[in-house]
C-alpha cells in the first residue's frame, strides 16, 4: 500500500497524496458557480419558443404509437384464423383422398379409360 502511494507521488499524480473530499471541494465549487451563473439564464421565459406545436401533435403521435403496437397482434389474429388446425386438418384429407369421378364429369372433365 505505502509503495503504490509512493509511486504516485513519484510520478507527478496531482492530489495523490490528499483524501478524496479535499480534491472534490473545489470541483464542488465550480459546478454550483456554473449552476449559479445559468439560473438567470433558465429563469427567463420569454415569447421565443424552441418547437412551437399544437395540441393535435400529441394525439397524432399516440395514433401513431398505437398503430404500431396493434398492427403486429392484428396481423397475428389473422394469420392464426386463416392457419387454423381444423382448415389444415381439412387440407389434408382433400389432398388424401382421391377425386369423385361422378362429380368430375358432372363439371364437364372428359375422362379417358384407360385399359
Amino acid at each position: 500500500m505505502r509503495t503504490r502511494q509512493a509511486a504516485r507521488r513519484a510520478a507527478g499524480c496531482a492530489g495523490a497524496g490528499t483524501p478524496l473530499a479535499s480534491r472534490s471541494v473545489p470541483a464542488a465549487l465550480a459546478g454550483l458557480a456554473c449552476l449559479a451563473a445559468a439560473a438567470p439564464v433558465c429563469a427567463q421565459s420569454g415569447a421565443y419558443t424552441y418547437v412551437q406545436m399544437s395540441l393535435g401533435v400529441p394525439w397524432f403521435l399516440y395514433f401513431v404509437f398505437l398503430a404500431c403496437v396493434s398492427i403486429p397482434f392484428v396481423v397475428m389474429i389473422v394469420l392464426a384464423w386463416r392457419k387454423s388446425p381444423a382448415d389444415e386438418e381439412a387440407r389434408a384429407a382433400a389432398a388424401a383422398a382421391p377425386p369423385d369421378p361422378p362429380a368430375a364429369a358432372r363439371a364437364g372433365v372428359a375422362t379417358v379409360a384407360r385399359p
